[in-house]
């Protein structure tokens, strides 16, 4: 071969993806050895790197792991946060590698463009549950999907993205800080706390038209007969809400 294997490599890559990095490998590339193919290719390369850290929890957090990844970080190479589990050594702690899908997550946000970088993006997503009962609620059928969808974009586009949701089976973005609300209510105080230092707000949660004028106690017996609700507006002030009734489907 007339070239050299790691420059080849180095020089072809779109982006590196380190995973497992072990605390040797993470050591050695802190400090510029290059006696190996991987520690070699790190050097020759401009590509963005993204490094995996995977080790006993002991290790990650000794000061010496610890001020390599720093100084990694330094240099922009993007450090992916391990998750918490069971790790191969038999411990429970963090350490543990993050399933192939969030390091798919993170190799895009490598190659995203960084125009939301020192931005802070507020998003809601996801439907309300206005209470009938320490039971049952109104609510409608959304996903949560679209709000989810425009909090990955914003990180992987280097903002500071905070996500309130309501109640989801959707797995919260990776770097996202998330705050979890019930009601209407709740989304209002939660998304005014947060609004005045946001540069950026999407709203997409699926906020419930209605809520009961007020929350039953307990839950009534099946016994009872299907009854009425008084309704609420979500939208408008107390004084100004509009009021009708409508069927409670019986639990039967």
């Amino acid at each position: 071969d007339a070239t050299i294997g790691h420059i080849r490599i180095a020089e072809r890559a779109d982006v590196i993806l380190v995973a497992p990095a072990t605390a040797d490998l993470i050591a050695r590339m802190a400090t510029g050895v290059a006696d190996d193919v991987v520690t070699a290719a790190l050097l020759a390369t401009q590509a963005p790197v993204v490094v995996a850290p995977a080790m006993n929890s002991n290790m990650l957090g000794h000061p010496a792991t610890t001020e390599n990844l720093e100084r990694l970080r330094g240099w922009s190479y993007r450090i992916v946060k391990p998750d918490t589990g069971e790790l191969a050594c038999g411990y429970e702690g963090l350490g543990r590698l993050p399933d192939a899908d969030e390091l798919l997550d993170e190799l895009a946000a490598a190659l995203s463009p960084q125009d939301l970088r020192e931005s802070r993006v507020l998003v809601s997503a996801g439907p309300t549950r206005e209470a009938i009962d320490p039971v049952r609620y109104v609510s409608n059928r959304s996903s949560g999907l679209m709000g989810y969808a425009v909090a990955a974009a914003a990180r992987r586009r280097g903002a500071d993205v905070a996500l309130v949701t309501g109640p989801t089976n959707l797995k919260v973005p990776r770097g996202c800080d998330v705050a979890r609300v019930e009601s209407a209510a709740e989304l209002e105080q939660e998304m005014r706390s947060r609004v005045t230092s946001a540069d950026v707000v999407v709203m997409v949660a699926a906020v419930a038209d209605y809520r009961p004028a007020s929350e039953a106690q307990q839950k009534p017996s099946e016994t009872r007969p299907p009854t009425t609700l008084a309704r609420s507006t979500t939208s408008a002030p107390a004084e100004t809400s509009g009021r009708s009734t409508f069927p409670m489907m019986s639990s039967r």
